[in-house]
């Protein structure tokens, strides 16, 4: 019966100290629970911190990207401005290609002493400034830019281009860049065009003799071409400074 008695008290023992582990455990498991529960209440407070932050800056980038549209447009409205203004400055001019060089040459009375054969009218005073363009080079000659005192000399000249090709003498108008990328273009595509009062027309230049008629001929970049020399070159349109912003 005694054995009995201290196998029940030991028993009862090791129960009640398991009881108190298993208690130890849970309130562990509790204060684990409460610090957890702390940690998902100070991650919402930052995730909603985050949210309003977000929220902010996608209205910051919106007004970011009106304020850019923006300034895209001004700074299109000025380059249309400055391309105005060039065209302005390029109205009376013209180049001549083939004309021979000399070292120690007069460009502008070179100019009229060719023009002058073709069309009388043309003096020392119808031209205000010529010279050559571009570095020298070994196997031709520089084309000459030559500016006129009124318009209508330019389009005198521009009228005579077949008797002045007849002579060997290319005549080109002074194109800006953006408007010998748009001739480009069009030549890409098939098409022929010219520019009259600035803007840019689809067809063949009134102005221009037929091809087959012409000694040589002169591109819309102001190189000389002569005839059989029929190799189209399609450039890509060069970036623009705004493709980037």
């Amino acid at each position: 019966m005694g054995a009995v008695c201290n196998e029940m008290k030991e028993f009862r023992y090791n129960v009640e100290k398991h009881l108190k582990e298993l208690q130890k455990e849970v309130e562990d498991m509790k204060d684990l629970i409460a610090s957890l529960a702390g940690t998902v209440k100070e991650v919402k407070k930052d995730s909603f911190l985050i949210k309003t932050q977000q929220e902010a800056q996608v209205l910051d980038i919106d007004s970011l990207s009106q304020r850019v549209s923006s300034v895209k447009v001004q700074i299109e409205k000025i380059d249309n401005r400055v391309e105005e203004g060039e065209r302005f400055q390029r109205r009376d001019n013209i180049i001549l290609h083939n004309v021979p060089e000399d070292k120690d040459e007069g460009c502008k009375d070179k100019a009229v002493r060719i023009l002058s054969q073709e069309i009388p009218s043309v003096a020392a005073q119808c031209i205000t400034k010529a010279h050559r363009v571009g570095p020298k080079l070994r196997d031709k000659p520089r084309p000459l830019f030559v500016h006129f005192a009124e318009t209508k000399y330019k389009i005198a000249v521009l009228s005579c281009r077949q008797a002045l090709k007849s002579l060997g003498i290319g005549v080109s108008s002074d194109l800006t860049p953006s408007q010998r990328q748009e001739l480009r273009e069009l030549r890409c595509q098939g098409k022929q065009g010219f520019y009259k009062g600035g803007k840019l027309l689809i067809g063949t230049d009134p102005l221009s003799p037929p091809p087959e008629t012409s000694a040589v001929d002169t591109t819309d970049n102001g190189e000389t071409r002569f005839p059989g020399n029929s190799v189209s070159i399609c450039p890509q349109r060069p970036p623009s400074r705004m493709d980037n912003v």
